[in-house]
């Protein structure tokens, strides 16, 4: 697998589908992955400077569900769902 890029396939706020000609054309291939230490800003810094990150989050809590834009700044929840 891999990873195309926003100049290849630019993000656009909707929900259609998926352009599957675009998706396939990786620019970047993943070969691996580290863990970044839990709340550790300075880690997660380093981690994006050198390579893309993913994140996993609690989207079940009221303050993430109805967040609109901007930092989310409300309770973080540890069932890691999203």
């Amino acid at each position: 697998g891999g990873l195309t890029s926003e100049l290849v396939y630019p993000y656009q706020a909707s929900d259609e589908t998926c352009d599957k000609n675009k998706e396939n054309a990786p620019v970047v291939s993943i070969d691996g992955h580290e863990d970044v230490p839990a709340n550790s800003e300075d880690g997660l810094m380093k981690a994006v400077a050198h390579q893309p990150v993913s994140v996993a989050i609690d989207a079940g809590g009221s303050d993430f569900q109805f967040y609109s834009e901007g930092v989310f700044t409300g309770q973080c929840g540890t069932e890691l769902n999203h």
